[in-house]
């Protein structure tokens, strides 16, 4: 204990570094805020949800309406993504057009820090299709229209089951006039619109069925053998009657999970092993002069992060650098106060690697393999170290590629979107702050992941 009370009066350091951790976290604050004072340039309105929904009349359509106001796209460049940028703040009015008699929750609302902005809508006494116009007041020229059916409710979306299964609910639609009474004896269609790679393989077990005296008509379906979505057409019509529902969509998921779990752990691992070959060949190629220039930035504590920082983002492992810092100490090269902020700046440059992951280099990947494994079979050390640097880059991308592209069909399922909804820590409105107890939930996964795979 003496020597702990000793350490804080005497260490100077730790002062700086407080300072700059303070620094960086509020770099951090201030990267995830947009601000009032960005640009509002608005390019397209993306309907990310509630469209083409189904409702009986004066019923409210079960999912409210969510809208994304982005940007110009920019070009991206050999290093970065193409991105469409969200435009927070625009306000944005949402009425209804061709004599519709729907109603909106608020007629008027600006986006959030996301850009995105959402309404409650309930049906009106109209059957048939009603229109919705949803202008961004800052350029009304990029309005976007979003259509629902009135006079017909869709119940069995959403579900999830395994892939070349049946799923466990039928797929029902209820079909009523103006005054809510049941159509009877209409003849409903089902089909299956798209479904995850070659049609074929999903079907529908009814492919029509007439409306019974409750005005409901049904069926099941077999899901097919890919992960993903999957949507089902549904349309009535009856001329005698003149009744007509356009076709109106209802999505179903389907999850191979064992090709999931396969796919995902296999990416997972050649990632790692990309990791740990990059970092090796680094090492290789200049390991001494890394331990050099610990040893030489190390008197002063600003010097000490940034030297952790640079080496860490070099070699690509902060656990190298760690063991570098450990071995100094144990040989008396430098103190314990001057390795505080060696490592401090080692935990900062490891988020390198994150950095790499988001560049656009997936083409890269194969070429990357098949050259450093070429190089890596010379004696030359350092030729052989750049080529298990090269090998390790290429290796990285596969695996990571490998995961994405899995991982990419389940992007829609409700059950994980609501897991990812919990830790959202978006601010609730522009200007605002970021939600503490999501902020400590997402902190608390990377602590949980990171000491289960002993990689930040």
């Amino acid at each position: 204990m003496h020597f702990i009370f000793s350490f804080v009066r005497t260490s100077r350091p730790v002062p700086v570094i407080a300072v700059f951790l303070l620094i960086t976290f509020m770099l951090f604050l201030q990267s995830c805020s947009k601000t009032e004072n960005e640009s509002r340039e608005v390019s397209r309105i993306n309907v990310l949800q509630g469209s083409d929904q189904c409702a009986l009349p004066g019923q409210d359509f079960a999912m409210p309406l969510r809208i994304e106001v982005c940007g110009p796209e920019n070009d991206g460049t050999f290093l970065s993504r193409k991105e469409t940028p969200v435009v927070p703040g625009v306000p944005v009015q949402m009425i209804p057009i061709d004599d519709s008699d729907l109603q909106v929750e608020q007629l008027s609302e600006k986006t959030d820090i996301t850009g995105q902005v959402q309404a409650r809508i309930r049906a009106g006494k109209q059957i048939g299709d009603q229109y919705l116009r949803i202008i961004p007041l800052s350029a009304p020229e990029h309005a976007a229209t979003v259509r629902f059916t009135v006079g017909a409710k869709i119940s069995g979306g959403d579900q999830e089951g395994a892939a070349n299964s049946i799923l466990p609910k039928p797929v029902t639609v209820r079909l009523v006039n103006a005054d809510s009474k049941p159509l009877v004896h209409v003849p409903v269609y089902f089909s299956i619109k798209s479904e995850p790679g070659e049609m074929g393989s999903a079907r529908v077990l009814t492919k029509e069925a007439l409306t019974n005296e409750q005005g409901t008509a049904q069926t099941y379906v077999q899901l097919g053998n890919r992960t993903g979505a999957y949507e089902i057409s549904v349309e009535a019509a009856d001329p005698e009657a003149s009744v007509f529902f356009r076709a109106s969509t209802v999505r179903v998921l389907g999850i191979d999970l064992w090709n999931v779990i396969i796919t995902v752990a296999g990416g997972v691992t050649l990632l790692f092993f990309g990791m740990e070959l990059l970092s090796s060949g680094l090492q290789k190629i200049a390991g001494d002069s890394m331990k050099k220039l610990l040893q030489f930035f190390s008197r002063n504590g600003v010097m000490s992060v940034l030297a952790g920082t640079f080496v860490t983002a070099v070699i690509q492992s902060s656990s190298a650098t760690t063991v570098m810092v450990l071995g100094f100490i144990n040989a008396g090269l430098i103190s314990l106060q001057q390795a505080i902020g060696i490592i401090f700046g080692a935990n900062v440059g490891t988020t390198i690697t994150a950095q790499l992951i988001s560049f656009n280099l997936e083409g890269l990947a194969l070429p990357a393999i098949a050259g450093g494994f070429i190089m890596t079979l010379f004696k030359k050390r350092v030729v052989k170290g750049w080529g298990e640097s090269i090998f390790g880059f290429g290796m990285l991308f596969f695996g990571m590629s490998m995961m994405s592209s899995e991982l990419q069909n389940l992007s829609t399922f409700p059950s994980l979107l609501k897991f990812f909804s919990e830790i959202d820590c978006a601010p609730a409105s522009v200007g605002g702050f970021m939600p503490l107890p999501q902020i400590l939930a997402a902190m608390g996964i990377g602590i949980l992941a990171t000491a289960l795979l002993q990689s930040s």
